[in-house]
């Protein structure tokens, strides 16, 4: 409807610049009709053009959505890999602290630190043994008689 009453206000001033001329002749209808239909053929094009503005519009938002949720994703994880990178930050703190910490009170104590190091060197540490068996697996069911 707006272009409808776009296009003959085109018209009307075409008609009202003519007919304030004087001077000059009417225009011919012939001639009023060719420029009311180039003015109809502008107007759908502009239309046409609109229509297709507003297609391109429409896949290039969609196109955002995407992008924005693939955006959230990579958010996501990226905070998740950040919490879990601070959480092995502190761990590793804390052990390395606890290995000085333990290194440091060795030196204190020589004889500690001596079985420490036998304790380090005894079979059951290398591998390929087996533990030793330190429980009875039959103990509470076990009949003595």
């Amino acid at each position: 409807m707006r272009i409808f009453i776009q296009c003959l206000a085109v018209v009307l001033a075409a008609s009202w610049i003519t007919t304030s001329a004087h001077a000059q002749e009417q225009p011919k209808y012939e001639v009023l009709k060719k420029m009311y239909d180039d003015a109809i053929g502008s107007l759908k094009e502009a239309q046409n053009k609109k229509n297709e503005l507003a297609t391109k519009n429409e896949e290039l938002a969609k196109q955002v959505a995407e992008l924005q949720k693939q955006l959230d994703t990579t958010t996501k994880e990226r905070d998740d890999l950040q919490r879990q990178a601070t959480t092995y930050a502190e761990k590793t703190f804390n052990l390395r602290s606890f290995y000085a910490t333990w290194h440091e009170f060795l030196k204190r104590y020589p004889a500690l630190q001596a079985k420490w190091q036998v304790f380090l060197d005894a079979e059951l540490l290398k591998t390929g043994n087996d533990a030793p068996a330190l429980l009875e697996p039959e103990w509470p069911f076990r009949v003595e008689g």
